[in-house]
């Protein structure tokens, strides 16, 4: 659309103001939407959960600032099968996750910073507000969708292997 040839200098300001309100707007939106709906930017790596009755290597999102941390899984509508969401804490310390603003069912790993899983949170409802605490130090938790204890049949003393290549 060419800027209105009446008033050649009013008619052009008027008709650069719409346009980069319209494009202003067009970017707001834009920047909101993708920044609720994309993935982050997590760095990607695999790890491999061991024990005696799994040996599974996963693809996890690793977030490890407290940014990344404290937005964690929110606001995504699913969360592909066979991967996860690996919490760095970087040391051990008591650790407390909630499911405010996640959309998905999910399964909670604690484990020490050995790697030794040493609690196991099946199930966590969407939008539940209550406190899943750490029952001691933790360095690492694995988010993962609900079923995957179960279907992998992990349980306490099997080991995560933040180090797998």
């Amino acid at each position: 659309m060419a800027p209105p040839e009446v008033a050649p200098t009013i008619g052009k300001m008027i008709w650069m103001e719409k346009k980069f309100y319209k494009n202003f707007k067009a970017f707001l939106f834009t920047f909101f939407f993708l920044s609720l709906s994309s993935p982050s930017t997590a760095e990607m790596q695999l790890i491999q959960i061991s024990g005696k009755h799994v040996d599974v290597t996963l693809p996890v999102e690793l977030v490890a600032t407290p940014t990344s941390r404290s937005k964690g899984l929110m606001y995504r509508e699913s969360l592909a099968k066979g991967t996860g969401m690996l919490f760095d804490f970087h040391k051990e310390r008591p650790v407390y996750m909630w499911m405010k603003n996640t959309e998905i069912a999910l399964d909670m790993l604690f484990a020490d910073a050995d790697g030794v899983i040493f609690q196991l949170h099946e199930g966590a409802i969407p939008h539940d507000l209550t406190i899943i605490s750490s029952h001691k130090p933790a360095r690492w938790v694995l988010e993962v969708n609900a079923g995957f204890i179960k279907e992998m049949s992990i349980q306490v003393g099997d080991r995560i292997d933040t180090t797998h290549k």
